[in-house]
């Protein structure tokens, strides 16, 4: 309807003018359910495009997907997009679930949302991150307040031994950092390789993260397994110097 008065707008004008004020209405009315039809399918796709390959959680997505609203929708699709922009080596095999694109929104009541239709609370993506670590990597500080007041695990790791400080500090995100600290969760938690999460704000080039935890922790410059400490990771990011 929209895209004909566009399209159209002398025609249009000379049909709305032999209407009465009831069937105008009406038209205006069939042409915003048409309108929020066709957006909703919009973004449906575009969810369904970056799942398809999800098998993981295949069963999460559709449940999600039935009777949402449709600015939910438009809401977790963005947030989907945004999620998969951020890790294009993994274009097809994020096994990431509703949950997990919500913790990265930043957005509670999107997350509360999906929360109230998902079986599964705590799911796992390919890493081994729950939706508590993927919104501490994406500083989404809100939610994972929320998440942090009702878990039993406070201080959860993935497959590789990361904790919440280990993703905040790597990713750069200096005031979850913060609430990590005064929230009295461990500070120098170890990877499998022996990282604290001083080498990661160290190997990505955070120099106030590096600080600031330094300033928080006993050992200043740690060495992992391989032996290299925060000082020399930080040199090497300053000289370009891949490790």
């Amino acid at each position: 309807m929209n895209q004909i008065i566009l399209r159209f707008p002398v025609i249009a004008e000379q049909i709305f003018d032999e209407l009465d004020d009831q069937n105008v209405t009406k038209c205006r009315e069939i042409s915003q359910t048409w309108y929020d039809a066709t957006e909703r399918l919009q973004w449906t796709r575009k969810i369904q495009n970056l799942t398809k390959e999800n098998k993981k959680h295949q069963i999460s997505w559709k449940s999600v997907l039935v009777n949402i609203p449709t600015d939910i929708m438009k809401k977790l699709a963005l947030s989907c997009e945004e999620y998969h922009y951020h890790i294009p080596q993994w274009p097809d095999g994020t096994e990431c679930s509703p949950l997990h694109i919500a913790s990265c929104s930043g957005d509670l009541q999107l997350f509360k949302h999906i929360l109230e239709k998902t079986k599964d609370k705590n799911p796992k993506d390919h890493m081994g991150d729950t939706p508590f670590l993927t919104a501490a990597s994406y500083g989404s500080l809100e939610i994972f307040e929320f998440i942090l007041e009702r878990a039993e695990d406070k201080n959860p790791k993935n497959d590789q031994g990361w904790t919440a400080l280990h993703h905040a500090a790597a990713d750069g995100h200096l005031e979850m950092c913060k609430f990590i600290c005064k929230s009295g969760l461990n500070l120098e938690s170890r990877t499998e390789i022996g990282m604290t999460p001083l080498h990661g704000a160290a190997h990505y080039g955070h120099k106030e993260m590096c600080e600031f935890i330094a300033d928080k922790v006993e050992d200043k410059n740690p060495e992992c397994d391989n032996g290299w400490t925060p000082q020399e990771l930080m040199w090497n990011k300053i000289c370009g110097i891949d490790v």
